[in-house]
């Protein structure tokens, strides 16, 4: 048997660099919470109506929402003839109003009322009623959720001589099949049939194969091709399954490694990041791409290893939602530990959706935390902020930090611990409204007790102008 150094100089490195419920007061989607817009005010347009009939002559005032704090109605106007104010307000956020009439007696309140920064909101005060929030058309949903390939390759990719390689490939194929991705896909599709997105931006929708009994050491004459967990498949059946139909439209290839475990079998990771499409979405104007900037590996260690480059990709669609179209795009950028290659990464990205003319949806997992985090604060988070986009969550929960990630242990069973780092994110950039946002993943288990995903996964509410 040749010695296992010379073995691993022929490392097998296949393909690597190919391309293949909101809240409301009122139910449904709440109105929009901001635009994409100079403008940093919020005009309402509010009518009081009682008995189906407009209120003249009552006094109109807003206040912030804000939890804690008392109310403090600092906006106001007079209702004229067809019960109408017009107000500008401060910023985004949840707002409360109260109309009081000549004689200073209150007729009503309301609390929770949507309003959005740089757009004219438009609102119905119904005395003995709701607020009734006027919306400008159809929702559009997004998503964006890292699946996480249920352990942690680091050790393998830092190995410190190629005879330890087999041993740690064996603790981590070990660790992929007690976190159960078959039984973790029927939580994610559940999570998905209940929020129902349009567009679906996936991270490490992993590939696993293998061959038994391995090859690898005596040259790997053969790739493994036999399909252990091919989680795009398990989660798309899943779907399926709840009446759920989604299409996978654009998927890209990054690292695609084999190699030989202690336990005499060949394993073969291949992973990707991928865009899902609803049945009544069409897209067009694919792209799958690597990035040209990948983050270089010695495998085995510094002195003797065999050298490689992990490389990570973008994918986009053209998508046309209730006949509109945007462009919809998904990545999942280097760890934070490699500063230089995700910063690069993200100029990359920067550079591709440079010239879109289109309104943008950009999600995925940056792995640069939002800032203020305390993990993971690298410049690439700031870098697509001055580049022009806008962070969703930012727009929908100003003073929330929605942490999606340091709060899950890799084995998926232990209880949530503390979040500390936002690095998944929805961006947006062009005339496009932000509803609402939220994370999910931490509502439900399997059976077995397992979290779906090492990340919260987040979903956003959309309007497009």
């Amino acid at each position: 048997m040749k010695s296992l150094w010379l073995v691993f100089a022929m490392v097998a490195l296949v393909g690597c660099g190919n391309n293949n419920p909101t809240d409301s007061a009122n139910g449904g989607d709440a109105a929009p919470l901001s635009k994409v817009a100079v403008s940093q005010e919020a005009e309402v347009i509010a009518t009081v109506m009682q008995d189906g009939s407009p209120v003249a002559d009552v006094v109109v005032a807003f206040s912030r929402s804000i939890s804690g704090r008392r109310s403090n109605y600092q906006w106001q106007s007079t209702t004229d003839a067809d019960g109408r104010i017009l107000l500008t307000l401060g910023n985004s956020g949840m707002y409360a109003a109260k109309a009081t009439d000549v004689s200073g007696a209150v007729l009503d309140t309301w609390n929770s009322i949507p309003i959005n920064r740089g757009y004219k909101n438009t609102v119905t005060l119904v005395v003995g009623g709701k607020a009734i929030v006027h919306h400008p058309g159809p929702a559009l949903r997004v998503m964006t959720r890292n699946l996480y390939l249920g352990a942690d390759i680091n050790p393998v990719l830092g190995a410190p001589s190629l005879q330890a390689v087999p041993g740690l490939v064996a603790d981590v194929w070990s660790k992929v099949q007690a976190t159960d991705f078959p039984a973790r896909a029927k939580v994610l599709a559940r999570e998905i049939s209940d929020f129902r997105p349009h567009l679906i931006g996936l991270q490490e929708a992993t590939l696993f194969r293998r061959q038994f009994p391995g090859d690898f050491l005596v040259g790997n004459p053969v790739l493994a091709e036999e399909v252990v967990f091919d989680f795009l498949a398990i989660l798309l059946d899943e779907l399926a399954a709840r009446g759920a139909n989604y299409t996978a439209v654009a998927m890209n290839t990054g690292i695609d490694v084999e190699l030989p475990s202690a336990t005499g079998e060949d394993i073969r990771l291949t992973d990707r990041v991928v865009i899902l499409a609803r049945a009544d979405v069409a897209v067009s104007d694919v792209l799958e791409k690597n990035y040209t900037a990948q983050l270089p590996v010695s495998l085995g260690g510094n002195e003797g290893g065999v050298p490689l480059n992990i490389p990570r990709g973008v994918v986009a669609v053209d998508a046309l939602v209730n006949g509109q179209a945007i462009r919809f795009v998904t990545t999942h950028l280097e760890q934070g530990l490699f500063e230089p290659v995700q910063v690069g990464q993200g100029a990359e990205l920067l550079q591709i959706l440079a010239n879109e003319t289109l309104p943008v949806v950009l999600v995925g997992d940056f792995n640069s935390a939002a800032d203020g985090a305390l993990v993971n604060s690298t410049p690439t988070y700031g870098n697509l902020i001055t580049g022009g986009f806008v962070d969703v969550w930012e727009q929908a929960h100003p003073h929330q930090n929605g942490f999606t990630s340091g709060g899950i242990d890799g084995a998926l069973t232990e209880p949530i611990g503390s979040f500390n780092r936002r690095i998944d994110h929805i961006f947006v950039q062009g005339d496009v409204q932000v509803v609402n946002a939220r994370l999910v993943g931490s509502q439900r288990q399997t059976p077995e007790g397992l979290w779906p995903s090492d990340h919260l996964g987040m979903t956003a509410s959309l309007r497009l102008d």
